[in-house]
């Protein structure tokens, strides 16, 4: 017992020389770290952290032109016919009577100043894709062929609907101000243009018809979030159903976002968007329509990530101990005496319009626009 013990001690005391030794040469060598040098870097981080975040909320479409652009097919009325789409075709000054802004500091400069001469056609599409191919639309982009003249498809960001420009030049034509909200926007009458409705015409099971009727109905500045998930684009007095885009600034520490009915923090509440309304592609979890024991499973696996961060591997690590945990509890049968039929977890792509999901949500609705869910 004293040998392993001395053999262990001693490979111990290795360790720790090959280690600290080296480290407190290293901290010798560079000297002392002020308190000036932990704020300057926490400075630093959370300038690199803005930007990455001001990056993502103004060009990251999540994959969304899958959907805008590939299922809608949105792409073709914007470039029109004679350009390769469908339709007349989207001009600049009907993007700006929809509510679409222009980013004036994203203009080519041969174009501003064709601009300021009177030189641009506002009433061609083509103008239209001039500002697309230069990302100059706020909050949407557009995806060329090789040739870079035809348009291929549409996708959307964060932007779109939460940023708007302060109309330094003309109406809807300035710089940007981001997590503004965009109470111009004419969001259903921009899903109206689309050739192909069949993704909400399957999704809600309505017509092509109804379904222009519902978002049409919505108007500037306002947006149905959850009728894709209920299916009902009106109150019960005949108005829309509709609420007030809110702005993406002001909100941190509001952990109850009750704009919307109290859905969640504000974090849940962008995935919600990112994936349901944006089509993005990614991953969202609602608890509302789990089960108890999808719940338990899902807490299992939160259970299971901790441990493993407490370990101190690293997150591939943690990700892979995670996933066969997650394996482990799916591979689990019950006793045949005791077993009884599993309920399937419904995800976000493959939720359908369920009246029970929200039985008062319209009749609940105040004059706030807000959403009181009955207690479940």
């Amino acid at each position: 017992m004293p040998l392993r013990f001395n053999r262990t001690a001693t490979i111990f005391a290795l360790f720790l020389s090959s280690t600290l030794i080296p480290a407190a040469a290293q901290m010798s060598a560079k000297g002392k770290t002020s308190g000036k040098d932990f704020d300057n870097a926490a400075a630093e981080q959370a300038k690199r952290y803005l930007e990455e975040g001001r990056e993502t909320f103004r060009f990251d479409t999540f994959g969304s032109e899958d959907f805008w652009g590939g299922k809608l097919k949105l792409h073709e009325a914007v470039a029109g016919e004679k350009l390769g789409g469908k339709g007349p075709g989207l001009s600049p000054e009907k993007a700006l009577e929809l509510g679409l802004k222009v980013d004036v500091n994203a203009i080519p400069t041969d174009v501003a100043e064709a601009l300021n001469k009177g030189e641009v056609d506002l009433a061609d599409p083509a103008s239209t894709l001039v500002l697309l191919r230069a990302n100059a639309v706020v909050g949407v982009t557009g995806f060329f062929a090789e040739d870079g003249k035809t348009l291929t498809s549409v996708g959307i960001q964060c932007a779109v609907c939460h940023s708007t420009v302060d109309d330094a030049y003309a109406p809807g034509i300035g710089h940007r101000l981001d997590g503004w909200p965009n109470r111009d926007l004419n969001i259903g009458a921009i899903v109206a243009l689309a050739p192909d409705l069949t993704a909400f015409t399957e999704m809600l099971q309505i017509s092509e018809a109804e379904v222009k009727k519902a978002v049409e109905a919505w108007g500037p500045g306002k947006f149905d979030a959850e009728l894709n998930l209920d299916g009902k684009a009106f109150r019960p007095d005949g108005k829309t159903a509709a609420t007030l885009n809110p702005p993406a600034f002001g909100l941190a520490g509001v952990n109850n976002h009750t704009w919307t009915g109290a859905w969640g923090t504000v974090s849940y509440w962008n995935a919600y968007v990112g994936n349901l309304e944006m089509h993005g592609k990614g991953v969202l979890t609602i608890r509302a329509l789990m089960t108890p024991r999808s719940i338990r499973s899902q807490h299992e696996r939160s259970r299971a990530t901790s441990r493993t961060s407490r370990t101190g591997l690293q997150p591939s690590c943690q990700r892979s101990i995670s996933i066969s945990s997650r394996c482990r509890h799916r591979n689990r049968r019950r006793a045949p005496s005791t077993a009884r039929p599993r309920k399937k977890v419904r995800h976000f792509s493959t939720i359908r319009p369920n009246a029970a999901l929200a039985t008062s949500r319209r009749s609940s609705r105040n004059r706030a626009g807000t959403c009181i869910r009955p207690t479940r």
